[in-house]
């Protein structure tokens, strides 16, 4: 306790390398905080809007359909499996999807789609619904749904007539239909897909039922987890289970390589920190050495100023830390749930990451698992700074210190 108390009254004593070494750790800290919440944010919303029609978190197809992807290769009897796993994971979306290519025509003319997508509306259920994104229009589930720029490019608004061709099965089939409702592009990372109704697209394809594939989702659960769910409910050979990443490997790279870019960030913040750090202690050691050697005269052992040094350190870095990561939650609680506005740096441009497209906002993921893992590595970090000053003030020669005029 005696000692606790005299390294704090040292730093109060030297306000300005104390001031220097507590902003430098609370705003680095903060930035971490702060930075590694935006991402884990965006990386979650990148991969929700890239798999949210295309793929969920985890799908059930067909054997081998992961690889070949063939139109055709449709799972047989999928209504019976999708009930199934929804009654074995009721807290789970699932839902049955059909792929095809096609163009749709207008009054305006001919529009190449995206991707036409079969979907039962009524199974995209839970938080990221298509009818939570409505811009114009009701779902009705008989009518196409459009997004926001594909409809506003073919001059398409709800009630609208359209015919869609589709190229890729077995036969071409065309849809003479309307237009149902038109949502926004931040639904998925392909704006320019038309959404048909299942039945529609089954009828259109000569098949009562089938899809190719099921799409399993459930935010709470990670990837591995879900998938081990599914494959425990699926046990038959004629399907297969896996991971949203084995069709969609770019997308998983793209995470994986600028996860990877963030931790290079916070590596070069804790190595410029730890600088600041061992230079501000070593100055304020050199500064006070004539009074480090007179203890040292006086018989103040090595393992004393060997510990009141780096306890100075261990506070200073302590307290900057958690007052940084505060400020670096309180950032992310806000931006989590107001969002930030990725256009700021566009132009007014939607903001586009390996097929993603964020032209709203941004939300940061509040977490406290990183708060804590930068308070510890900041800590450790003022301890590992303070070693080179604790070298200084041990090692240096009584006589000289007693001389020197600090």
């Amino acid at each position: 306790m005696i000692l606790f108390r005299y390294s704090f009254r040292n730093l109060l004593r030297r306000k300005i390398r104390t001031g220097i070494i507590a902003t430098s750790v609370f705003t680095a800290c903060a930035v971490l905080v702060f930075f590694r919440g935006l991402a884990d944010g965006g990386y979650r919303q990148l991969k929700d809007i890239s798999t949210r029609l295309r793929a969920g978190q985890v799908m059930v197809s067909a054997n081998s359909w992961e690889k070949k992807q063939i139109p055709i290769n449709i799972l047989k009897d999928s209504s019976k499996i999708r009930s199934l796993i929804k009654e074995r994971l009721p807290d789970c979306t699932v839902s049955e999807r059909i792929f095809a290519a096609g163009t749709y025509r207008s009054e305006k003319g001919l529009f190449k789609a995206g991707a036409l997508v079969g979907i039962d509306f009524q199974q995209e259920e839970g938080k990221y619904g298509p009818e939570k994104f409505i811009v114009s229009g009701k779902i009705d589930g008989r009518g196409i749904v459009l997004f926001e720029s594909g409809a506003k490019k073919a001059a398409l608004n709800p009630g609208d007539s359209v015919v869609i061709f589709i190229e890729d099965w077995i036969q071409k089939s065309i849809i003479r239909t309307t237009v149902s409702a038109v949502i926004s592009d931040s639904y998925a990372s392909n704006p320019s897909m038309v959404l048909i109704p299942l039945v529609r697209m089954r009828r259109a394809m000569n098949i009562t039922d089938g899809a190719n594939f099921i799409a399993v989702s459930n935010p709470g659960y990670s990837d591995e987890k879900l998938l081990s769910r599914v494959k425990s409910v699926i046990s038959s050979r004629d399907v297969s289970v896996f991971k949203w990443s084995i069709i969609m490997p770019t997308v998983e790279q793209f995470i994986a390589y600028h996860n990877a870019s963030v931790w290079i960030f916070q590596i070069f913040i804790f190595i410029i920190i730890t600088i600041t750090i061992s230079n501000t202690m070593h100055m304020s050691v050199m500064e006070r050495i004539r009074e480090i050697s007179i203890l040292k005269a006086v018989g103040a052992g090595t393992s004393f100023i060997r510990r009141q040094i780096i306890l100075e350190s261990l506070i200073l870095s302590f307290l900057g830390s958690l007052v940084g990561a505060i400020a670096g939650i309180l950032a992310n609680w806000y931006f989590s749930v107001h969002g930030l506005d990725p256009s700021v740096f566009t132009g007014g441009q939607p903001l586009e990451i390996a097929g993603g497209a964020f032209n709203h906002r941004i939300h940061a993921s509040v977490e406290i698992l990183t708060p804590l893992i930068s308070i510890v590595g900041m800590s450790l970090l003022g301890v590992v700074a303070s070693l080179y000053a604790v070298y200084r003030a041990t090692n240096f020669p009584i006589t000289q210190g007693i001389q020197k005029r600090g």
